[in-house]
């Protein structure tokens, strides 16, 4: 089933998975969504698992196999396919213990992060059903992406697959009409709010079902915006507001999409915001969406408030602004991840603990509250400047006005570490220049505890380094003064705390548990020739020619058309440098680079991991 964003796809697959599960059909379900789960590696995991749960023999079949080979739920897609489930049918069905055709469920499918895997699903899935490998029935529910209709247009599944189009349609008006009047007559009650008068009248759910145009989520939205509780306005007077907007809006023509009245409701959220928190939220969903980009889709209230220089009473006010169209995710209670490879519990299990078993970062982890959009439509409307206008958080402007900000608070965080011998990356106790005791005072919204802070601080130090590196990369749309000021970055300090951390008593430090810091990275295919050019071009990085003939580095190569392949630069400038090697391998087909504060050291260990790495790649390729 495809259709736009906001139709109610997802609300028609949970139907289907109760209506299923009550008559003991569903063999299991995955639900990709923004909200949270979007990581690919844990669906034929998760699948395998649920599978389990109805069949003790699956159980025991898959228990066995996760004890013998505990890296089966970190190998490829089709490795677990064929070890998670297709082993464990077969045996059953040897067994005389058919598991049967069950139906498995899938919903959001274009949710999920890497758009190769969303192909490779599909097409495991496609090869399983020609070739009768597994009895089940799978039903997919997708926005109508290129690669996921590419992948479903094999001919194979001529005579196999029904596709159904669930269209923005006034067809469910009525529905829409029940799901408003409803909630809008439980957001009285749940504030106990009694009225002499029906609320809301027929003529304005009239207007309301009008302005939804067939999309649930215009009412899903509008419902959250009545229902906040921290504003002076009562349910009435917001829902007031709305219906005003809407009047303005259709006096101004027919609406030529479906889309324009919730892209009116957005900017209207928007518009509403007081003057004094606009910025401000404007840079939180920049931040946010930078993220999403990235696949990243959780983010972190802590973390944003302190990259972003927002106390916790600030964020707090954001987020009640933000309430109708951002989820805020509270801390569900102490319990982490067993990590037992022995069992099933490898999949997915989680087990309570007191606080007395944590170590302090774990702390820290349990007490998150997280932040993500209720729904793929306001990230849409976020990243169009023809749709979100002035409110767009993609523009350069947006993007010029974070970039400066992180940038300034990265040079600023620097100056709270120090190179120590013998004991790496050191955080200091006070603020140079300073008599003001602790490191409290350099967070915007610090946790109460100095141990917890600094590990905190330093977090944040890693991830704004990050965000500078590689979220704004390959740069087109930074100014070029703008961007030299990443030449003013402390970059071995940075490299320092990204290669390790070492725990001493009172104070969190940070070095290399080896005798050099180097920092490896393996990325697929990129193709960044034009951010390099930038980077030098501003100053940030320059060419170095070692003089050396110790090394035995490819430099500076090139191609048969003049592209560079490789290249040796110097990253920063003075004791806050580093050195930076990268390169195009195209036997490899990837890009390989590595950052180091000793070149002759970072190469040996680059080499280590680059023969690593082809090992590893040809013995995945292996037959079987």
């Amino acid at each position: 089933m495809t259709g736009p964003a906001g139709v109610g796809k997802s609300a028609i697959a949970q139907t289907c998975a109760e209506e299923l599960r009550s008559q003991c059909q569903l063999g299991a379900s995955f639900f990709f969504t923004i909200q949270g789960c979007s990581d690919v590696s844990r669906f034929f995991t998760s699948i395998s698992c649920q599978l389990s749960s109805k069949s003790p023999d699956y159980h025991e079949i898959l228990d066995k196999k996760l004890r013998l080979d505990p890296t089966i739920v970190r190998k490829q897609l089709r490795s677990q396919f064929r070890e998670l489930i297709v082993e464990p049918v077969r045996e059953l069905e040897l067994a005389g213990k058919p598991i049967g055709g069950k139906v498995v469920l899938v919903d959001g499918l274009d949710e999920c992060k890497d758009k190769e895997a969303q192909r490779e699903i599909i097409e495991i899935v496609i090869t399983s059903v020609v070739t009768h490998t597994t009895p089940f029935y799978w039903a997919f529910f997708s926005r109508p992406e290129p690669q996921i209709e590419a992948a479903f247009a094999d001919h194979r599944l001529a005579s196999l697959c029904i596709s159904t189009l669930l269209p923005v349609s006034r067809g469910i008006d009525g529905e829409i009409e029940l799901y408003l009047r409803c909630g809008l007559q439980n957001t009285l009650h749940r504030r106990g709010i009694a009225t002499s008068e029906p609320w809301p009248s027929k003529q304005d759910i009239h207007t309301l079902v009008s302005a939804a145009r067939g999309l649930y989520i215009y009412a899903a939205t509008l419902l959250r915006f009545v229902g906040r509780t921290d504003t002076q306005y009562d349910p009435q007077e917001l829902l007031h507001i709305v219906l005003k907007s809407s009047a303005q809006g259709s006096a101004g023509g027919l609406m030529r999409t479906p889309f324009e009245e919730l892209d009116a409701f957005y900017i209207l959220i928007l518009q509403r915001v007081p003057n004094g928190l606009l910025s401000s939220i404007q840079l939180l969903l920049s931040s946010m969406v930078l993220r999403h980009l990235d696949g990243e889709i959780l983010t972190s209230m802590r973390l944003s408030s302190n990259m972003l220089r927002l106390t916790e009473t600030k964020m707090r006010m954001l987020c009640g602004e933000l309430v109708a169209v951002v989820r805020h995710i509270k801390p569900s209670g102490i319990t982490i991840t067993s990590q037992d490879s022995t069992s099933l519990g490898t999949i997915s299990h989680r087990r309570p603990v007191s606080p007395a078993q944590l170590s302090p970062m774990e702390e820290v982890h349990t007490r998150e509250e997280m932040l993500t959009f209720y729904h793929k439509s306001f990230f849409d409307f976020l990243c169009d400047p023809i749709r979100s206008g002035s409110f767009c958080v993609t523009t350069p402007t947006m993007r010029n006005k974070l970039f400066q900000h992180l940038a300034e608070l990265q040079v600023h965080y620097s100056k709270f570490y120090s190179f120590q011998s013998n004991c790496g990356l050191v955080l200091a106790a006070n603020e140079p220049g300073t008599q003001n005791a602790g490191i409290q005072h350099v967070l915007s919204w610090p946790s109460g505890s100095e141990l917890l802070d600094s590990g905190i601080k330093a977090v944040v130090f890693e991830t704004i380094g990050v965000y500078l590196r590689d979220k704004f990369f390959p740069y087109d749309d930074l100014e070029s003064q703008l961007l030299s000021r990443m030449g003013l970055v402390d970059h071995r300090k940075h490299l320092s705390i990204q290669t390790s951390w070492i725990f001493t008593p009172n104070v969190l430090t940070f070095g290399s548990t080896f005798d050099f810091d180097c920092l490896i990275n393996n990325v697929r295919g990129t193709i960044f020739r034009r951010g390099v050019s930038r980077l030098e071009g501003a100053q940030v990085i320059q060419r170095y020619q070692p003089s050396s003939t110790a090394l035995d580095l490819p430099l500076f190569r090139c191609d048969s058309d003049g592209n560079a392949l490789s290249g040796l630069y110097v990253k920063g400038r003075g004791q806050m440098s580093t050195f930076w090697y990268w390169i195009l391998d195209p036997q490899m087909r990837c890009y390989r680079d590595f950052e180091t504060a000793n070149l002759e050291e970072g190469e040996f260990e680059y080499s280590a991991e680059y023969t690593m790495s082809s090992l590893t790649k040809n013995t995945s390729n292996l037959p079987g």
